[in-house]
């Protein structure tokens, strides 16, 4: 069966001990060699060592699909931050992106002249979203999304509010800053596998209207009636901490799994020594038939002198999805 080269590149982590399509263990760990090639067939990811012969090369078995996905607070520009004023980022940012190449980027604080920015620079990728105020501008929650490796079947903007469909609606007890959501629901081109991604900010102020909130959007998903069975990743500025009550409160849905509860930090301020807070975060939910497995996650904790990529470290995760 042909081979192709993956695009989707891993961190040279060395592998793990791994089982075959036919469910017998492959080769043991061993040692991380100088340098790994992610390869796939018609079916399976599978690593080989560089310059290796063809048997014994292959260390473990991938299941079928592979998300790289971000979630990146970019920090709204009102031509602030001195030396970190988003004129300054925007070069380092892209220069990122385009080493990194995810798959999907979340993306928070978009105002309307970055979501201009963002389709006029990444040109390999298609961008939606729409601002939060009653006109549809101001703030949004935009997701970016690589053109040839995913096709977006369905995308729904809402408010976090009692009237959700009622444009810079919002909650009682909330700031006066409309909170939006983008959910989506992708299907890879490649592997065929559909999974929602559902990215949010929630309220900077009022506790209470982060827990109405984030209730607002597990329910919303619990209920959907397009492919409600896929698997789910809800991702964004949570604005709490993992031990806050609202996000305590997601283990009434024990289905999700907290996958950043041990990242660490994730706002800094661009003072990082003064940073203390981690609010962005990533939950992930098995689909009925395809089971949810974090490969690997990082902080994007690049600096160049005292530019940073932003006042928040971008969070990458890649997912493989197998059968349970």
């Amino acid at each position: 069966m042909a081979e192709e080269q993956a695009e989707v590149v891993l961190p040279d982590k060395g592998c793990r001990e791994g089982r075959s399509g036919t469910g017998k263990k492959t080769a043991p760990a061993r040692p991380a060699p100088q340098k790994h090639l992610w390869l796939r067939n018609r079916q399976k990811w599978f690593c080989r060592i560089e310059g290796a012969g063809r048997a014994g090369a292959v260390l473990e078995w991938r299941t079928n699909f592979m998300l790289k996905m971000v979630t990146f607070n970019i920090r709204c520009d009102y031509s602030q931050d001195g030396d970190n004023n988003f004129e300054y980022r925007k070069p380092f940012i892209l220069e990122k992106l385009q080493a990194e190449r995810p798959d999907v980027i979340c993306f928070q604080e978009v105002l309307p002249h970055v979501a201009v920015w963002l389709k006029e620079a990444l040109t390999d990728y298609y961008v939606i979203g729409c601002g939060r105020s009653e006109t549809l501008e101001d703030e949004q929650v935009t997701v970016a999304y690589r053109k040839e490796r995913l096709n977006l079947m369905s995308m729904e903007t809402f408010w976090l509010s009692p009237t959700p469909y009622v444009p810079a609606s919002r909650y009682q007890e909330q700031s006066i800053c409309p909170r939006v959501c983008a959910e989506t629901v992708f299907e890879d081109l490649q592997d065929r596998q559909v999974f929602r991604l559902v990215n949010f900010h929630l309220d900077h102020m009022g506790t209470q209207a982060r827990s109405l909130g984030l209730e607002q959007i597990v329910k919303k998903v619990e209920e959907a009636q397009f492919f409600p069975q896929v698997p789910v990743i809800l991702t964004g500025d949570f604005n709490a901490e993992p031990d806050a009550p609202e996000i305590k409160q997601m283990e009434r849905w024990p289905a999700y799994r907290f996958m950043t509860e041990k990242i660490g930090v994730t706002y800094h301020g661009f003072l990082p020594e003064d940073g203390t807070e981690a609010i962005d975060h990533i939950f992930l939910r098995d689909g009925e038939g395809a089971k949810a497995h974090c490969v690997s996650i990082e902080k994007w904790e690049d600096r160049r002198g005292s530019l940073w990529l932003s006042d928040h470290y971008p969070i990458c995760t890649t997912f493989e999805w197998g059968k349970k």
